[in-house]
Formats: C-alpha cells, sequence, structure tokens
C-alpha cells in the first residue's frame, strides 16, 4: 500500500522554517556535508502541506549547502507537537531545544527562564531552574503522570516560575558564593542554598562572610541534606550561639 511519495527538487526556497523548532547545530550540519559528499543516500525530509520542515532541518541544510537535491515527503496536519514526538522517539529533543522552542513561541515562564540564564550564564540550566520553580529536582519532579511515567511539565510547556524575584535575589547571592567555592552551581548547592534562604533562622550574608574567612572547610556534597550539614558546620564556626539549620 503506498502512503506518500517521495518528492524531489532542487527549489530550497520553497521550504519553510517551523516557529519553535530546534536551533540548527552548525557542527551537526558539517558533518552531514561531508557523509553527503562522500555518498548521498535516499532519507528524505518530512514537511507538511506548508513545506515547513517537521523533520530533517539538519539534512535540509546540509544538501542545500553543497547543492544537492531535497528529497522530502508532505504528511498534512504536523505542527510542532509531531516535530517533538518525532525527535523524541529517535534523538531527543534537550532541555535547552524546549527551553529555546517554548520562549521562541512567546510562553512567559520560558520567556522568564531564558532570560534569567542569559543574566546568569554560570550557573546552568538545572540550577536556573531549581532557582526558578523552588523545586529540588526541577520542574519535572512533580509526580506521574496518567501513565505512571515520570511527570514531562518542562517538555510539555507546562513550566511555572514560582517567584522570580526570588530566583533573582537567589541568584545574586549565589554568585557572591562563587570567589569561595567553586561548586557555586551544582545543582545540589544551588537547590540547598535556596531552600535555607527561605528559612528564618538562615542568614546568608553572615554565611558568605564565614565562607570568606573559612573557605577550607567547605567542599562538594552529593546531596541536599550533606550541603546542610556542611553549610551549618561553616555557619557555627567557632560561635557561642549555634542555630540548626535542619529544621
Amino acid at each position: 500500500m503506498k502512503v506518500n511519495d517521495v518528492l524531489q527538487t532542487l527549489d530550497y526556497a520553497i521550504f519553510q522554517d517551523l516557529a519553535g523548532n530546534r536551533t540548527i547545530n552548525p557542527l551537526h550540519v558539517k558533518r552531514l556535508q561531508k557523509s553527503f559528499s562522500e555518498e548521498y543516500l535516499m532519507c528524505p525530509i518530512i514537511v507538511n502541506e506548508r513545506l515547513e520542515i517537521i523533520d530533517g532541518q539538519h539534512r535540509f541544510m546540509a544538501a542545500k549547502n553543497i547543492g544537492l537535491p531535497i528529497n522530502y515527503i508532505i504528511v498534512h496536519g504536523y505542527r510542532l507537537p509531531q516535530v517533538q514526538r518525532l525527535n523524541t522517539s529517535t534523538k531527543d529533543w534537550t532541555k535547552n531545544d524546549y527551553l529555546e522552542s517554548y520562549a521562541d513561541r512567546g510562553y512567559l515562564p520560558y520567556v522568564q527562564m531564558r532570560k534569567f540564564m542569559s543574566e546568569y550564564p554560570q550557573l546552568g540550566l538545572a540550577a536556573a531552574e531549581c532557582l526558578l520553580t523552588q523545586n529540588r529536582s526541577g520542574a519535572n519532579n512533580k509526580g506521574n503522570d496518567e501513565t505512571g511515567s515520570k511527570a514531562r511539565n518542562f517538555q510539555e510547556g507546562n513550566l511555572v516560575v514560582v517567584d522570580l524575584e526570588f530566583a533573582y535575589e537567589s541568584a545574586d547571592y549565589i554568585m557572591k558564593i562563587h570567589p569561595f567555592y567553586d561548586g557555586y552551581n551544582r545543582a545540589a548547592f544551588v537547590r540547598t542554598i535556596s531552600l535555607l534562604m527561605q528559612k528564618p533562622q538562615f542568614d546568608i550574608e553572615y554565611f558568605i562572610d564565614k565562607l570568606e574567612v573559612n573557605p577550607g572547610r567547605f567542599g562538594h556534597r552529593n546531596t541536599i541534606d550533606e550541603y546542610i550539614d556542611l553549610i551549618e558546620d561553616v555557619y557555627n564556626f567557632r560561635s557561642r550561639n549555634k542555630i540548626s539549620l535542619r529544621y
């Protein structure tokens, strides 16, 4: 049974970018160009009825750059959700891909997150997500979906920014810690600082002062609980009035 015909053209201008599709990786395009120059195998791109590229944008760019014809299949009704599903079943989109996709389409939390990351590029995505969602394990740590699988809130466009002002405040303090601790942007450490800053007994500026004069007492830990123990040790070092940060 024939389902779709494979068409071919050298008219590259008829094809359109699909808004929200992931950013082209130039290195991947160069690799494909080298491969296509050696042998150009039949591997059609998929487009919708508007000739927006659904799957194969890297193959399209590689073929176009070296003047090869484009082999393509038209599938009606495909849009961005189908792009994401296709890529999930082949080569997964990264969270950065989803961030750029939803931000490009104007989803406010993703726009806010992209701007936040541009202002604190040293923190990285995991730390930024933690500060913005106020969740121990990122936006996806919100229970299971109806199939029992872990929810994919971030990938499905359901990112929630809990307190943008607090995220910026926390990031500012974390950057002040940077000179005294090279693991300042580790996700577990960032989550710990975010949690402690919400405790009334914790004074972040006092902690930074103590860390500045006792940097040798600090080091990497793997969990939030371990970091809390370590921070409490530094916080109370040579202090008469010791406090607990565990509760």
